[in-house]
C-alpha cells in the first residue's frame, strides 16, 4: 500500500516538474519571440540592413520619401510586434495542451480542448472579431503608425494620428490633443489623407464687385506665376466661386494642389504674395 503510494506520489512529482519544464519553455519562447520575429520577417530588410554596414546610406531630401521610409520602418515593426505576440501566445497554449494531456487521455483532451473554444468563440465574438480586424488591417497595409486617417466611428467621424496598432485595437492622436482607443472592428471604413499623391487646401479673396473683372484677369494671370515662384504648388490654382453670389462684394475661392503635407505651410506665403500683387494692381480687397 505506502508502495503504491509512493508511486503515485513520484508520478506526480514527475509530472510536475515535465509541466513546470514545458511553461519554462514557453517564457523562454515569450522572451525571444521578437528576435525570433525579426528573423521571420522578409530578408530583403535584413539585408538592406546588412549593407548599411558596407556603403554609406543614400540620403533622400524629398519630404514624400522621407515620409514613405519612416512609414516603412513603422510597419516593420508593427508587423514583427504582431509576429511576436502570436509566438508568445501560440507558446502558452501548446504549453497548456500539453500539460493537460499528462492528467486525462486524447478522447477527453480533445474534447475538452473543443468545448472550451467553442465556449470562447461565442462569449468572446467581438473580442475575436477585433483580432481578426487586426490582422486584416496590418496584412493588407490599410493603415500604419504615423499616418492621418478619418474613421466613421458609432456615433461621429474620428480624425487623427495613428499612435500604435496591435491586433485589439488602434490609438489616434487627434489633433487637439485627446487620444482615441477605438476597437479594431469599428475600422471598417478609413478615409488615409497620407496616401494620397498630393495635399488639396483653398484660399478665399474677397473684393469688391465693381473690381471683379481686374481681380480675375490678375488671379488667372498669377495661377502659373506662382506655380514657378513656389516649387511645392504642383498647379496653377483654379478660380472658382462656391457661392455664386454676387452682391456689394464678391468672395472668390482658390483651389490649391500642393505637395503631400506642404498645404498648411504654403497657404500663407500664398496670401503674402496675392496680397502684394493686388496691391501693386490698385485692386482693394473686401
Amino acid at each position: 500500500m505506502e508502495i503504491a503510494q509512493g508511486n503515485i506520489l513520484l508520478n506526480t512529482l514527475l509530472k510536475l516538474l515535465f509541466i513546470s519544464m514545458i511553461f519554462g519553455s514557453a517564457i523562454i519562447l515569450q522572451r525571444l519571440s521578437r528576435i525570433i520575429a525579426g528573423l521571420l520577417l522578409p530578408r530583403a530588410h535584413r539585408r538592406a540592413k546588412h549593407d548599411k554596414t558596407k556603403t554609406a546610406p543614400t540620403v533622400s531630401l524629398d519630404p514624400q520619401d522621407m515620409l514613405l521610409q519612416t512609414l516603412s520602418l513603422e510597419r516593420r515593426r508593427t508587423l514583427q510586434d504582431l509576429i511576436a505576440s502570436t509566438i508568445s501566445v501560440s507558446g502558452f497554449i501548446a504549453a497548456a495542451i500539453a500539460s493537460l494531456a499528462f492528467f486525462t487521455d486524447v478522447a477527453t483532451m480533445i474534447w475538452t480542448v473543443g468545448f472550451f473554444t467553442a465556449g470562447i468563440s461565442f462569449a468572446a465574438g467581438p473580442f475575436v472579431g477585433d483580432l481578426l480586424s487586426g490582422f486584416s488591417i496590418i496584412f493588407q497595409d490599410k493603415l500604419v503608425v504615423g499616418e492621418k486617417i478619418r474613421i466613421n466611428s458609432q456615433l461621429e467621424q474620428i480624425e487623427g494620428l495613428v499612435e500604435s496598432i496591435n491586433l485589439k485595437s488602434t490609438r489616434l492622436r487627434a489633433r487637439t490633443g485627446e487620444m482615441y482607443i477605438v476597437n479594431n472592428g469599428e475600422l471598417r471604413y478609413i478615409c488615409n489623407y497620407s496616401r494620397g499623391p498630393f495635399s488639396s487646401t483653398s484660399l478665399y479673396v474677397t473684393i469688391p464687385s465693381v473690381h471683379l473683372m481686374p481681380a480675375l484677369t490678375l488671379l488667372n494671370t498669377l495661377g502659373p506665376e506662382a506655380q514657378n515662384v513656389f516649387p511645392e504648388l504642383k498647379e496653377p490654382w483654379l478660380v472658382l466661386s462656391e457661392t455664386g453670389t454676387l452682391d456689394h462684394s464678391t468672395q472668390l475661392t482658390l483651389a490649391l494642389k500642393t505637395d503631400f503635407g506642404q498645404a498648411a505651410r504654403l497657404r500663407p506665403k500664398l496670401m503674402a504674395f496675392i496680397q502684394e500683387r493686388f496691391a501693386l494692381a490698385n485692386i482693394p480687397f473686401a
